[in-house]
């Protein structure tokens, strides 16, 4: 995945996603930096939430854009690398990702709201 790589859809932002709970807050092997990383992966959110109409796939993918930005804010606050803060931000994470945006894909069209190639 290159640096200039955007997630556009479900299926490619829910791999990117992934990417962002492994290598957060560093990210060695894709040559992103924090801020990179959490900005592309709002812009995969944001072009999920323009292809559905559904009111409570769109409030939750809100609640994920609201969570990855007080995530982002803890990764980066974290200049001493404490653990126990790095920890605290990988559950929230986690959490935005499995409790948040995976409920989202169930909520969505297949012929609709994401491509062929995202699966729900």
């Amino acid at each position: 995945m290159s640096s200039s790589y955007t997630p556009k859809g479900y299926a490619e932002t829910d791999d990117f996603f992934a990417m962002v709970m492994v290598y957060a807050p560093e990210f060695p092997t894709n040559n992103l930096s924090l801020d990179e990383a959490f900005n592309k992966l709002s812009t995969g959110i944001t072009t999920v939430a323009s292809r559905t109409s559904n009111k409570l796939a769109l409030e939750l993918l809100d609640q994920v854009n609201a969570e990855l930005s007080h995530i982002r804010e803890q990764f980066s606050g974290n200049g001493s690398s404490n653990l126990e803060i790095r920890k605290a931000a990988r559950t929230r994470l986690q959490h935005a990702y499995y409790d948040l945006y995976r409920k989202v894909g169930k909520l969505l069209k297949p012929s609709g709201d994401i491509g062929a190639d995202d699966p729900v």
